[in-house]
């Protein structure tokens, strides 16, 4: 198929993929309870070392994650930062 074929033939022919733009911004609830059945596909963080932060990097991004009329993630354990289990919270 040449040129035409659909599969990467190495690294640099393949796609980054396209993240939610809250993924791993706020913590898995399931997680520290053992009953996290997504694993490594969870898009909420298992530490406080994966968690991103939700504002975009640069003015440009900011407008691409302006809201339009998009549905909000559809995650059943959805939580804001904010109400982060006091257990995984680290303290110097």
């Amino acid at each position: 198929y040449g040129n035409l074929c659909k599969f990467a033939h190495g690294l640099c022919e393949q796609r980054s993929r396209l993240r939610h733009p809250m993924y791993k911004t706020s913590l898995c609830k399931d997680f520290p309870l053992g009953k996290c059945t997504f694993g490594s596909r969870c898009n909420f963080a298992h530490s406080i070392d994966e968690l991103r932060s939700s504002l975009p990097a640069s003015p440009i991004a900011a407008e691409k994650h302006q809201p339009q009329h998009q549905p909000q993630p559809q995650h059943h354990h959805f939580q804001p930062p904010q109400q982060l289990p006091a257990m995984l919270i680290q303290t110097p």
